[in-house]
């Protein structure tokens, strides 16, 4: 049991992965549509309190310890329908994927290993490569989407609060 309440409660959480420092990373997927505050009238129901639709679709850090959880919802890493996230040897890169059908890959460099707080946002143009069989690869091209604080992204969903 985790306590998610310091973070408003967390939306239809699908996925998770270990991050190399030892944390966990659950994944928010189908996140709410944003523009409809109708659409959190069920969670503003559980967290009694009016809910914004912003605070759903990320990437949630956790530590569990009893009544000591740390949660942070990773909202440099964008909103969008999550599923897991893999995380490179270099602390830095996070690779996720938007659930669903001809949606995006996505990937996220911190500006300091071990520290998901401040990062730049890519989308990945695919690119299906010659050949049949053994000779079919594909190529990526990384493009930047934007750079993001935690801290700032969580400071303008407070904005649009109720």
């Amino acid at each position: 049991m985790v306590n998610f309440s310091g973070v408003n409660g967390t939306w239809t959480n699908c996925g998770s992965s270990v991050t190399p420092w030892n944390t966990g990373m659950t994944s928010e997927e189908y996140e709410p549509i944003a523009s409809d505050f109708n659409n959190v009238a069920g969670m503003s129901e559980y967290v009694g309190a009016d809910a914004n639709p912003y605070d759903y679709g990320w990437l949630v850090e956790l530590s569990p310890d009893g009544l000591d959880d740390e949660v942070t919802k990773r909202f440099a890493l964008g909103r969008f329908s999550h599923e897991n996230g893999t995380f490179a040897a270099d602390e830095m890169t996070v690779y996720h994927g938007d659930d669903g059908a001809n949606v995006m890959l996505f990937r996220s460099v911190a500006a300091e290993a071990g520290d998901l707080s401040t990062a730049t946002l890519y989308a990945g143009k695919v690119t299906q490569m010659g050949g049949t069989g053994a000779e079919h690869y594909f190529q990526i091209e990384w493009i930047e989407l934007g750079t993001a604080t935690d801290a700032d992204i969580e400071a303008a969903i407070r904005e649009l609060d109720r």
